[in-house]
């Protein structure tokens, strides 16, 4: 029995160091994932919502549990909204962190896909 590779993505999440926690809307029903973790001095973020729909994101910002989706522009290093698979491909396939300089490429081209 093959694994769904959406669960297969998550498993790496938690290989890679990052902590999963689900948050509840008003009415106490999931509304998303959250995955995070502190790394080198930036924190990386992933929100899934389904198995299509997930954004990911790096950022030089302190989270804000209230408000995981939320970051200053300056502060942004790269993201991605795409499906599960695909955004955490991406997220684990980034360089180790660098200067404090932010991809202003990525930033634009994600900015014309989304």
């Amino acid at each position: 029995m093959s694994v769904n590779p959406a669960i297969e993505q998550l498993r790496r999440l938690c290989r890679f160091g990052f902590t999963g926690q689900r948050l509840f809307n008003h009415d106490g029903g999931l509304d998303l994932v959250q995955y995070t973790r502190e790394f080198q001095g930036l924190r990386e973020v992933v929100l899934i919502y389904s198995e299509g729909e997930a954004l990911a994101y790096r950022t030089r910002d302190l989270l804000d549990p209230e408000r995981p989706w939320h970051s200053t522009e300056n502060a942004m290093e790269w993201r991605l909204y795409s499906d599960i698979v695909t955004v955490v491909n991406a997220l684990l396939s980034l360089p180790t962190p660098g200067p404090a300089e932010r991809p202003a490429q990525a930033l634009a081209e994600d900015t014309n896909h989304g």
